[in-house]
């Protein structure tokens, strides 16, 4: 369960390392057409998701002050107060005006190092165009901080289609109590074919996302607690996976899928002759992993899989691994 815990964090560590970060603040909102002051609002949100259409990897990250409920800052004092309690190095904070006939909004960057504003963002729109004025002022801010931070983002990446062959080796281990007492794991092998329709469906909080499915044919090796038997074991799965890419050579997944077991246990009990018995079972899988670009068509990858057998008693156990992937067919999807 170490080797479980571990591989969990670097995932963690791998997908929450960034060289910048800008926290975003609620934005005070000021309604003119009736004298009405709102202190809370959702304003703020719908720029934070306005900004996280653009894919920007592990280079730069937007991020919400919070979950608690901050009263919105109107002063460097407040925004200073605020980065202190959230600890940002970077606090974006503003206004939303809005007027008989127009909506108005200004954003300030304030460096908290400096404890100073270092930029201002101005947008105006009609009053019914609430979406188009956010819009505007996340592309302002999203400039300026690509041009001054010189971070590198391509606003509209091609898409491909990959056919690829992973190949790992690992081993497995029963961790359900029944299991424990009767059977040792010992080594896993496994191969699989995956096909990526695109590398790039989706943007959100700044990556770009897809999806693979393909198909592992696996070979595992056990051996009995109790007494001489040796485990065959040939797991064909049929696994979906959803991708993170965070820059141009690291990423992460979390999968699952379908599974069919067949088992051979060669028995070998003292003063007993020799015994084979065969198990068939159906069960699901569950994986997450992590993967690095060596070059353009060879990766490498770390993964923990955990698979639910159906057996009389069923099995659940976990499967680390680490591998190779050579992919041999790449294609640009022509987009319409």
């Amino acid at each position: 369960m170490n080797r479980v815990l571990l591989i969990i964090i670097l995932i963690v560590i791998v997908s929450s390392v960034f060289a910048i970060e800008f926290t975003i603040a609620p934005l005070y909102y000021v309604d003119e057409t009736n004298e009405r002051v709102a202190a809370q609002n959702n304003f703020h949100e719908r720029l934070l998701r306005e900004l996280g259409n653009t894919a920007t990897g592990t280079e730069l990250r937007f991020r919400n002050a919070g979950s608690v409920r901050f009263n919105p800052p109107q002063s460097v004092g407040d925004a200073i107060i605020l980065c202190r309690t959230v600890n940002a190095e970077y606090l974006i904070y503003g206004f939303i005006t809005r007027k008989d006939q127009t909506i108005q909004g200004e954003l300030r960057l304030l460096d908290y190092e400096k404890r100073e504003v270092i930029a201002h963002f101005f947008a105006m729109d009609s009053k019914d165009r609430e979406d188009e004025l956010i819009r505007n002022l996340a592309d302002k801010l999203f400039r300026y901080v690509k041009e001054t931070y010189n971070i590198k983002v391509i606003t509209d990446p091609p898409a491909f289609t990959h056919i690829q062959f992973p190949v790992s080796i690992g081993y497995w281990q029963p961790i359900d109590t029944n299991w424990i007492k009767v059977m040792y794991g010992i080594a896993r092998i496994n191969g699989s074919i995956q096909i990526i329709p695109s590398d790039n469906v989706f943007n959100a909080m700044g990556y770009a996302h897809y999806f693979s499915v393909g198909m592992d044919i696996s070979y595992r090796l056990g051996w009995g607690h109790y007494y001489p038997a040796w485990d065959h074991g040939i797991t064909v799965s049929i696994p979906i996976l959803i991708n993170r890419q965070l820059n141009e050579q690291h990423g992460i997944y979390i999968g699952f899928g379908f599974m069919y077991s067949f088992d051979i246990l060669q028995i070998n009990k003292l003063y007993e002759n020799p015994a084979t018995e065969i198990y068939i079972a159906a069960g699901i899988m569950a994986s997450g992993g992590w993967i690095f670009r060596l070059k353009e068509k060879l990766f490498v990858f770390a993964e923990m899989r955990m698979e639910l057998r159906f057996y009389d008693t069923p099995m659940l156990s976990i499967a680390p691994s680490a591998g190779v992937i050579f992919r041999k067919y790449t294609r640009e999807v022509i987009k319409k």
